[in-house]
Protein backbone atom coordinates (compact mmCIF):
# COMPACT_ATOMS: atom_id res chain seq x y z
CA UNK A 1 0.00 0.00 0.00
CA UNK A 2 1.23 3.59 -0.55
CA UNK A 3 1.28 6.82 1.30
CA UNK A 4 -2.67 7.99 2.03
CA UNK A 5 -3.38 10.15 -0.89
CA UNK A 6 -6.32 12.11 -2.26
CA UNK A 7 -8.34 10.50 -5.07
CA UNK A 8 -11.64 12.21 -6.25
CA UNK A 9 -14.09 9.50 -7.19
CA UNK A 10 -17.96 10.20 -8.64
CA UNK A 11 -20.79 7.94 -7.73
CA UNK A 12 -24.56 8.37 -9.16
CA UNK A 13 -23.32 11.67 -10.26
CA UNK A 14 -22.01 13.00 -7.33
CA UNK A 15 -18.24 13.66 -6.79
CA UNK A 16 -16.54 12.62 -3.97
CA UNK A 17 -12.58 13.57 -2.17
CA UNK A 18 -11.55 10.63 -0.33
CA UNK A 19 -8.12 9.65 1.27
CA UNK A 20 -7.15 6.18 0.73
CA UNK A 21 -3.98 4.35 0.88
CA UNK A 22 -4.89 1.94 -1.72
CA UNK A 23 -3.52 2.34 -5.38
CA UNK A 24 -5.51 4.65 -7.09
CA UNK A 25 -6.73 2.33 -10.58
CA UNK A 26 -8.20 -0.32 -7.47
CA UNK A 27 -10.14 2.81 -5.68
CA UNK A 28 -11.44 3.79 -8.89
CA UNK A 29 -12.16 0.13 -10.01
CA UNK A 30 -14.31 0.15 -7.05
CA UNK A 31 -16.30 3.37 -7.40
CA UNK A 32 -17.26 2.49 -10.93
CA UNK A 33 -18.43 -0.96 -9.64
CA UNK A 34 -20.35 0.61 -6.85
CA UNK A 35 -21.37 3.69 -9.31
CA UNK A 36 -22.88 0.62 -11.70
CA UNK A 37 -24.63 -1.55 -9.23
CA UNK A 38 -26.51 1.89 -7.57
CA UNK A 39 -27.67 2.80 -11.13
CA UNK A 40 -28.46 -0.83 -11.93
CA UNK A 41 -30.40 -1.44 -8.44
CA UNK A 42 -32.28 2.33 -8.76
CA UNK A 43 -33.57 1.60 -11.69
CA UNK A 44 -35.21 -1.49 -11.29
CA UNK A 45 -36.13 -1.16 -7.23
CA UNK A 46 -38.42 1.78 -6.56
CA UNK A 47 -36.17 2.69 -3.74
CA UNK A 48 -36.81 6.32 -2.19
CA UNK A 49 -33.09 8.14 -2.03
CA UNK A 50 -29.56 7.28 -2.57
CA UNK A 51 -29.06 6.16 1.25
CA UNK A 52 -31.89 3.15 0.25
CA UNK A 53 -29.67 2.24 -2.88
CA UNK A 54 -26.50 2.16 -1.16
CA UNK A 55 -28.02 0.09 1.67
CA UNK A 56 -29.29 -2.45 -0.45
CA UNK A 57 -25.45 -2.33 -2.73
CA UNK A 58 -23.44 -2.37 0.68
CA UNK A 59 -25.86 -5.88 1.14
CA UNK A 60 -25.18 -7.06 -1.85
CA UNK A 61 -21.34 -6.50 -1.85
CA UNK A 62 -21.52 -8.15 1.51
CA UNK A 63 -23.16 -11.15 0.91
CA UNK A 64 -21.16 -11.43 -2.30
CA UNK A 65 -17.81 -10.79 -0.14
CA UNK A 66 -19.46 -14.04 2.48
CA UNK A 67 -19.95 -16.55 -0.36
CA UNK A 68 -16.28 -15.43 -1.54
CA UNK A 69 -14.68 -16.13 2.12
CA UNK A 70 -16.55 -19.52 2.43
CA UNK A 71 -15.60 -20.45 -0.75
CA UNK A 72 -12.11 -19.61 0.16
CA UNK A 73 -12.15 -21.38 3.65
CA UNK A 74 -13.35 -25.13 1.23
CA UNK A 75 -10.29 -24.21 -1.03
CA UNK A 76 -7.86 -23.42 1.92
CA UNK A 77 -9.29 -27.33 4.07
CA UNK A 78 -9.17 -29.33 0.48
CA UNK A 79 -5.71 -27.67 -0.15
CA UNK A 80 -4.57 -28.86 3.53
CA UNK A 81 -6.37 -32.30 3.10
CA UNK A 82 -3.92 -32.65 0.06
CA UNK A 83 -0.84 -31.99 1.56
CA UNK A 84 -1.59 -33.63 4.22
CA UNK A 85 -2.07 -37.19 1.80
CA UNK A 86 0.97 -36.01 0.07
CA UNK A 87 3.18 -35.36 3.34
CA UNK A 88 1.65 -39.17 4.51
CA UNK A 89 2.55 -40.81 1.17
CA UNK A 90 5.85 -39.39 0.83
CA UNK A 91 6.77 -40.40 4.74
Amino acid sequence: MDAPKSLKISIMGKSYLITSDEDDELIINAAQMVDGLMKKKSEKMPLNGENRVAIVVALQLATDLLHLQSQLKGWEEEREKITSLLCNELS
